[in-house]
């Protein structure tokens, strides 16, 4: 995938996209190659105070996450990823 930036350059990206088997709680990666990565010139001010992931197979999924390199908690529940970010205006849950 690419797109065109305001300065003429080019931002391209290579996705994978997880099975659906998981509730949505496998993340999809992006490999941004030799693009700079986009967080890089972005506006500052924002950032990540939690990350949580619920599923009712806490066990199977953090084996499938530990595969590509994340040690996350992972709790009991209906699937669901939960962020909260904090931004200048206060924190928004995601």
């Amino acid at each position: 995938m690419q797109r065109h930036l305001p300065d003429g350059g080019t931002l391209a990206w290579r996705l994978t996209m997880p099975a659906l088997t998981d509730g949505g709680t496998i993340p999809f990666l992006i490999d941004w190659g030799d693009s700079a990565h986009p967080s890089t010139t972005l506006p500052g001010g924002v950032s990540l105070e939690s990350f949580a992931i619920r599923h009712p197979e806490p066990e199977r999924i953090g084996v499938l996450l530990g595969s590509i390199g994340l040690d996350l908690p992972i709790t009991t529940g209906p699937a669901e990823l939960r962020a909260v970010i904090r931004t200048p205006a206060g924190s928004m849950t995601l």
